[in-house]
């Protein structure tokens, strides 16, 4: 004959137990064993954020995602500088060519420019039905960097940069292409 085995239950669930449970001398069933901190893996729970005490999803996390990205700890915290403290900084160029193809002079240079070529694209030679643009022979940056202009009123005054002959109606497809040579040469010059 066989034992008579006592029934035990789980402590936590009152689930009864199995038999190995009761050899084993187990006082909780096997789901039970696997919850919190009576798993062999429990380290305390998901950690909390150092600065908010925010719950954190990662184990491996110290912040939460709003406190990541503050100040000093922002992967990017050096990179949004402006002005002259920018790494690129060109001393106003940039700004200076905004406010020279924002004035006046220039819509008026642009629409002769466009009547010189017949508003034509002179690279393909078609009129298009898109958009027409004046392209530069010397770029805008590099008239500004040889006559030494470094306001709108020099800008203004400077005569070479409002010449005729340094415009040239382009498509925006041949336009682009042109850019784009332009930019693998500076590469290759460099």
């Amino acid at each position: 004959m066989g034992r008579n085995i006592k029934k035990i239950f789980c402590m936590d669930c009152n689930k009864q137990l199995s038999k190995f449970a009761y050899y084993n001398k187990s006082k909780r069933c096997k789901s039970c064993k696997q919850t919190g901190d009576l798993n062999h893996r429990w380290n305390g729970g998901l950690p909390k954020c150092i600065d908010c005490g925010k719950e954190l999803r990662d184990h491996r996390a110290k912040y939460c995602l709003k406190c990541m990205h503050k100040g000093k700890r922002n992967p990017r915290y050096n990179i949004h500088k402006f002005g002259k403290d920018a790494p690129n900084w060109q001393g106003g160029k940039v700004l200076l060519i905004k406010g020279i193809t924002s004035l006046k002079r220039y819509e008026i240079w642009r629409s002769h420019c466009f009547k010189k070529d017949n508003y034509t694209c002179q690279k393909c030679k078609k009129s298009p039905s898109g958009k027409l643009n004046v392209h530069h022979i010397i770029t805008l940056s590099n008239l500004l960097l040889i006559h030494k202009i470094i306001n709108l009123k020099q800008a203004i005054k400077c005569k070479p940069l409002w010449f005729l002959k340094n415009g040239i109606t382009l498509c925006t497809k041949c336009h682009a292409k042109i850019h784009g040579k332009l930019r693998k040469q500076r590469v290759k010059n460099d």
